[in-house]
C-alpha cells in the first residue's frame, strides 16, 4: 500500500510540476520555470526507482 501511494503522488507531482514549469516557461519566467522544472525530474528520478525496485530499498 505505501509503495502504491509512493508511485502514485510521485508521478502526481511529476506531472504537477512539469506542467507549471511550462506555463511558467511560456510566461516568461524562464528562471522560475528551471527549479519547477528540475523539481519535477526529481520527483520523475523517485517514480522510476520506485518502479524498478518495487518499492524502498531494504
Amino acid at each position: 500500500m505505501n509503495k502504491k501511494i509512493m508511485r502514485s503522488g510521485s508521478i502526481f507531482f511529476t506531472i504537477i510540476l512539469l506542467g507549471f514549469a511550462a506555463l511558467k516557461y511560456s510566461a516568461g519566467s524562464t528562471r522560475t520555470s528551471i527549479f519547477y522544472f528540475i523539481a519535477g525530474i526529481g520527483f520523475l528520478i523517485v517514480f522510476i526507482s520506485y518502479s524498478r525496485k518495487g518499492g524502498a530499498s531494504k
